[in-house]
């Protein structure tokens, strides 16, 4: 059982840093494109790069929510695990 509980503890730590690198890499993001716009790097008046702007931060922003709601709910089943062991 102690075993057991360990593994878990080494789970839950895994999926937690998994979840604190997407929020990172999330904001991340986030700040490099206000930084871009306040920096006039991106051409608000150019159609194409808005549109690939768009295209891109949909693709990223989905792709890391799907992840941080996935680590979420696996963290969350590893501490009911964990309180069931004890």
């Amino acid at each position: 059982m102690n075993l057991k509980k360990n593994i878990l503890d080494l789970n839950y730590q895994k999926y937690l840093q998994h979840y604190v690198v997407s929020l990172i890499i999330l904001f991340t993001y986030l700040i490099g494109v206000v930084i871009a716009f306040l920096t006039k790097q991106i051409n608000i008046g150019d159609f194409n790069q808005i549109v690939y702007l768009i295209v891109i931060s949909i693709f990223v922003i989905i792709s890391l929510s799907v992840c941080l709601v996935a680590f979420n709910k696996r963290l969350r089943d590893i501490i009911g695990e964990i309180e069931i062991l004890k």
